[in-house]
């Protein structure tokens, strides 16, 4: 281990749900405490000790991904609030905010970007295209129910599900809602979009591949046990899921043909990579780096 930090010195144990962003000497991620009083943290450690180079203290804090957009990152807090931070410094550049109440602790969806906006999925059921720069509102669209999922921003198209268990595809530039998905059950976690398909976790039940156009499920797997990962990840033409039983699952993109599984200790919950290997982490505290074995290679 090259070095550790514990939260506890800032006010007490808290989670981390958000994939972590490296910008050159620094890894700046989100914390949260989902909880009356909880106070969470937007951190950036250096990469080389793990000494804070700066924090930004957030009630409740921040359970989605942070993204940069030139000198600035960009983060959603559990007050469905987005913030505009120097990245090097730490220091506040706007603030935007829904003014939706978050009663139930709900984690809050990832926010997508372009080279100078920021789309956001916000609690009271609208999506939100804000200027990198000020905040201001550029558009806004309301689809009538609380975003569940991550807004993914795919070639001037924006995909969003809501908890009235939809899936919507809106023009990036203007708002308006171009494609329609209507599912039986409520879309949940971070989106993904690998070779002209969509990638959706339902509930924790099923994990479904939709065409670009929202026409066609083009296949979907049902869940041994719920599935658990934050969400489907793309690795050498196949679509990788976990599950609460410790199951690692990887599934042909093209037809969802399962290629290989691989049991681990655990709640699987993020799954890193590398060209060779897979980086398993589990809520129990445990990573695992794993290999293909020369025979299940074989089956890409």
């Amino acid at each position: 281990m090259r070095w550790s930090y514990d939260t506890q010195q800032d006010g007490g144990p808290v989670e981390f749900h958000s994939d972590p962003l490296v910008i050159e000497d620094l890894v700046i991620v989100g914390s949260d405490r989902r909880k009356p009083g909880g106070i969470g943290h937007l951190y950036a450690f250096e990469r080389e000790t793990g000494k804070p180079r700066w924090k930004y203290q957030v009630d409740l804090g921040v359970s989605a991904d942070v993204l940069r957009i030139g000198p600035n990152i960009h983060a959603v807090t559990l007050q469905d609030e987005v913030l505009c931070l120097d990245w090097k410094t730490g220091e506040l550049v706007w603030k935007s905010e829904t003014g939706q109440a978050n009663e139930n602790h709900l984690l809050s969806s990832s926010p997508a970007a372009s080279r100078d906006r920021v789309f956001f999925g916000g609690l009271d059921g609208t999506v939100y295209a804000l200027d990198a720069n000020s905040g201001a509102a550029l558009w806004r669209q309301d689809l009538g129910g609380r975003i569940s999922t991550s807004v993914l921003l795919v070639d001037g198209s924006l995909y969003a599900g809501n908890s009235n268990r939809h899936i919507y595809r809106l023009d990036s530039g203007t708002g308006a809602v171009t494609a329609d998905f209507a599912a039986e059950e409520t879309p949940t976690e971070r989106l993904l979009f690998a070779d002209d398909s969509l990638f959706v976790f339902f509930s924790d039940k099923k994990l479904v591949c939709l065409d670009s156009s929202l026409k066609t499920v083009r296949w979907s797997k049902a869940a041994s046990a719920p599935w658990s990962s934050s969400k489907p990840y793309a690795w050498k033409h196949a679509v990788l899921a976990g599950n609460e039983s410790g199951e690692l699952f990887a599934y042909r993109i093209s037809d969802g043909s399962l290629l290989w599984s691989e049991k681990f200790e655990g709640v699987i919950r993020g799954i890193g990579q590398s060209e060779d290997a897979l980086y398993v982490g589990t809520i129990k505290g445990r990573v695992y780096a794993y290999k293909l074995s020369p025979t299940t290679a074989v089956l890409r």
